[in-house]
């Protein structure tokens, strides 16, 4: 047995790390099952995980799997709790003694599997997929718990597959997933996109069908086929998927936002409008509709009317910071000085609640350079420039720094990248002007 020294270790290193992860919720405790139906001591224990009482959770976790069999075991939950919170060398650590322990127990292959698998590992992960569903077949405790293993392992070993693009392989494994349930839409997805890369073109649809009749109201077997042609290359193929789908659901806003957010990515903001303009009078209140709506004008050199959009888009949705930063944009353009201090508010607060996304970062640093903010501009335009790409209009306001502070080269560099990148452009026209300007 593991000594309470050794908890206390453990304790210790994952209490050191508790100001820098998130706390553990209910819901991802009990995963895919609704958080209402947790039972009490499950509850309890992630009240005292997150307190750092790690004894007194493997106490709770423990009780919870003496009443219901199909919970799985306190150490290895505690592990994915772990996992769960980023305590990445402390759950290893768990599963590695466990492990030594309690060999015959699926669930530590489990946890190690997705474990490699999500640092790429995939040879390890392999292994220990195959290890589990070898442990699973024995496995008699629960059969919830098998049933569950097996699906890990089959999962597990098409997605290494998926990884390799070994299509045959992993459609093999996905077949066996569904044969276990039959009912799982994403599993039917992803057999679907195996079978495309196969060549099995009616296979596919008939997999999405399956997966449409089994998923969300939002799923559509035709935007999925569209998509995975688009994915493909073969775009003339792709729209005509796109048409089907509008054909197929004339009415209905997740279609018609679908296929107007896939002709915006392709640069056809034209194309976009019919299905942003029925969306809108089917659905007046949809933010996605409002945003699109909002870059389709833009594009079209209606800004007054693009930021009418932007606006009633931040109100139904005023903590998105993908609208906000848009708006922040638009503002800009108007050249009112106080739509400048308005777009620095909201390029800030968009910073603050996205601050990896480089293009909201980008925002900020265009704010920034048009209130002549200079110093604050470089010290994120720098950040930018390191952390590798960023879409067109972002690469744009580089540019303009660039030209700015002096670096012509590698404003003309970051210029020609841009209009060489395809899709949706809002400041082509004026970076063409400022590349003939400044090296023509």
């Amino acid at each position: 047995m593991i000594t309470a020294c050794l908890w206390l270790v453990l304790a210790a290193r994952s209490s050191s790390h508790a100001q820098s992860v998130p706390p553990l919720t209910v819901q991802q405790a009990v995963g895919d099952q609704s958080a209402k139906d947790a039972p009490t001591e499950l509850v309890e224990a992630v009240r005292h995980y997150n307190a750092g009482q790690f004894e007194a959770t493997l106490k709770l976790l423990d009780q919870a799997a003496a009443r219901n069999t199909d919970f799985h075991p306190a150490r290895p939950t505690l592990a994915r709790f772990h996992l769960l919170t980023g305590r990445v060398a402390e759950a290893r650590a768990v599963l590695e003694l466990f492990g030594a322990e309690s060999p015959q127990e699926p669930e530590v292959y489990r946890l190690l599997g997705e474990l490699a698998f999500r640092e790429f590992r995939l040879v390890e992960a392999e292994l220990l997929f195959r290890e589990l569903l070898d442990k699973s077949h024995a496995y008699a405790i629960s059969q919830h718990r098998k049933k569950q293993y097996q699906i890990a392992g089959h999962a597990g070993l098409a997605a290494v597959a998926e990884r390799r693009a070994q299509w045959s392989v992993a459609a093999g494994h996905l077949s066996e997933w569904i044969a276990l349930d039959a009912t799982n839409s994403g599993a039917h997805q992803r057999l679907a996109e195996a079978q495309f890369e196969l060549g099995k073109v009616r296979e596919a649809y008939s997999s999405l069908q399956i997966a449409q009749q089994n998923s969300v109201p939002t799923f559509s077997a035709e935007v999925a086929m569209g998509l995975m042609y688009d994915q493909a290359g073969q775009r003339e193929t792709a729209e005509s998927w796109m048409k089907q789908a509008l054909n197929t659901a004339p009415d209905q806003p997740h279609v018609l936002l679908a296929v107007a957010q896939w002709y915006w990515d392709n640069d056809q903001p034209q194309s976009a409008q019919q299905p942003i303009a029925t969306a809108l009078l089917i659905s007046p209140q949809s933010a996605q509709a409002r945003l699109l709506a909002a870059l389709v004008a833009w594009q079209a050199g209606k800004l007054e009317l693009a930021i009418e959009h932007f606006h009633v888009a931040a109100r139904l949705e005023p903590g998105n910071a993908l609208i906000a930063h848009q708006l922040a944009r638009a503002l800009v353009e108007t050249g009112d000085a106080k739509h400048l201090q308005d777009a620095r508010v909201l390029a800030e607060a968009s910073v603050k609640q996205m601050p990896a996304d480089s293009n909201i970062a980008a925002t900020l640093g265009w704010v920034y350079l048009k209130l002549e903010l200079l110093p604050e501009a470089e010290q994120i335009f720098k950040r930018i420039a390191l952390g590798g790409q960023v879409q067109p209009d972002a690469a744009y306001f580089l540019a303009c720094f660039a030209e700015r502070t002096g670096k012509r080269a590698a404003a003309v560099k970051t210029l020609r990248a841009s209009l060489d990148t395809p899709g949706p452009y809002l400041y082509r026209k004026q970076a063409e002007q400022l590349l003939k300007q400044i090296d023509p």
